[in-house]
């Protein structure tokens, strides 16, 4: 399946023409015809224009980027952990 393929909903459908919103929020090349996606598109373009609100966005971004990072440190460490375990128990493998 190709981008372009799941950008232009080939029908009506409405979970097409979200799936479509989602991938592409800009709405190029979007036809919409649902009033819910058209208010989603106008409370996006509002929101993005809010530099507070960009601001914090990014602010929450970075924190959910952080917490991942520090997630995979943890499991990286814990590996490290348990095979300096079964080593020292003589295991190799």
């Amino acid at each position: 399946m190709t981008e372009e393929s799941i950008e232009q909903p080939k029908d009506d459908n409405k979970l097409n023409e979200w799936i479509a919103f989602l991938i592409n929020p800009t709405r190029e090349g979007i036809e919409v015809s649902e009033p819910e996606i058209m208010r989603a598109m106008t409370v996006l373009d509002t929101l993005s224009r809010d530099p507070e609100t960009v601001r914090l966005a990014e602010l929450r971004m970075k924190k959910l980027l952080d917490e991942k990072s520090m997630l995979e440190g943890a499991k990286e460490e814990g590996k490290e952990e348990a095979a300096l375990g079964f080593l020292s128990l003589g295991m190799s493998e």
